[in-house]
């Protein structure tokens, strides 16, 4: 387990819809949930010293040092659902690190998304996509040595839809942590291998269906990323929500 700032879940719940599967009108195209890093300017989108601002308002959950890699998590941090419930509230409360998450997505991954879509004939580059964006993203710290770790899933056990793609980025540098994302090439493959992404890389691939895991930190440092979801209009369905799943994420449309 890693400790992370957003506490979605699955559990049993008679309250919430169980539409059988999500409405949509086309599938994801394939181009689209093949794996690519993404490369952007980190100066432009310093989501790393944002987010080193923000863990100095949750003394509670860990002491930062000189860098982010130097995060000192607090020991019942692991364990405590009030804890990663305060990082929740820190994430939302810091309109700086969200205002700055909305432009990367706007400026960096809904336009990475929308070129590949063009490319691969879904819609006219000039032609408006609607995108729906998951917000705010997941904050994810991996404190080392550990054997704590995230096991082989994929996403669709969680009630995400194939119609959304992942964007997974690292704010600690992968030389000092070794601890990345391993996943396969695609859905059922079993070909698991570490993404190479690392800071001013962010790694896109299709998890709701591709499994994809992260293994212990044997490492004296600390592991910290952002991930989220972008899902595609037509493809996506904003209205379903698998049966028994809690505190859903939330999303922001973008038109592009």
């Amino acid at each position: 387990m890693v400790v992370r700032s957003s506490l979605h879940r699955t559990k049993y719940s008679r309250g919430r819809p169980n539409a059988s599967k999500p409405d949509v009108q086309r599938e994801l195209p394939r181009e689209l949930r093949t794996q690519q890093l993404l490369t952007f300017d980190q100066a432009a989108y310093d989501l790393r010293g944002r987010v080193c601002d923000l863990l100095k308002t949750v003394p509670s959950v860990g002491t930062s040092g000189d860098t982010l890699e130097d995060f000192a998590m607090a020991p019942d941090a692991w364990a405590s659902k009030d804890l990663q419930c305060q990082l929740t509230d820190a994430v939302l409360a810091d309109d700086a690190f969200l205002d700055l998450y909305d432009r990367f997505v706007r400026k960096v991954c809904v336009v990475h998304m929308k070129q590949r879509l063009a490319d691969c004939g879904f819609c006219e580059l000039d032609a408006p996509v609607k995108f729906f964006c998951q917000r705010p993203p997941t904050l994810r710290l991996q404190p080392g040595p550990s054997e704590r770790h995230v096991g082989r899933h994929n996403d669709a056990k969680y009630g995400h839809q194939a119609g959304e793609v992942n964007f997974w980025l690292p704010l600690t540098s992968l030389a000092e942590t070794q601890t990345t994302l391993w996943l396969e090439s695609a859905s059922g493959k079993d070909d698991f291998a570490p993404l190479q992404a690392d800071l001013g890389r962010c790694g896109v691939f299709h998890g709701t269906l591709c499994r994809h895991y992260v293994p212990p930190n044997a490492s004296t440092k600390t592991r910290v990323s952002l991930d989220f979801r972008i899902g595609v209009e037509g493809c996506f369905d904003p209205m379903w929500v698998l049966r028994g799943t809690l505190d859903d994420h939330n999303r922001r449309e973008v038109i592009l």
